[in-house]
């Protein structure tokens, strides 16, 4: 798996997805991914960042403290956040799950 698609940016692994590139606006629902490694994680975002309603994704560059890397995946609506966190949640190759940014941004 090669990384040179991903722009390293701020210590993130970071590509645009097509919806980004058209200049639609994303939604305040996010799919969050950790894995144990960067290719796992890589491999899903990649994938993920050619969804037509795919807006954006980042990746740790590398493990943090706990040999964790996070991801991040944002899409132009919330239908397609919960469709893909459907399509992952039990598959092993990462751990999803979905922040809702409108909710938590009130506790920041």
């Amino acid at each position: 798996m090669s990384l040179e698609q991903f722009s390293l940016v701020n210590g993130f692994l970071q590509l645009d997805g097509p919806s980004k590139r058209r200049g639609e606006a994303h939604c305040n629902k996010k799919l969050c991914l950790t894995a144990t490694s960067v290719e796992p994680m890589a491999r899903v975002l990649l994938l993920l960042s050619k969804r037509e309603d795919c807006w954006f994704v980042k990746l740790d560059s590398q493990p943090g403290a706990h040999g964790m890397v996070r991801g991040r995946c944002f899409f132009n609506n919330p239908r397609a956040v919960v469709e893909v966190w459907k399509q992952y949640k039990n598959t092993g190759e990462v751990l999803c799950t979905i922040q809702d940014d409108d909710f938590v941004n009130a506790f920041r």
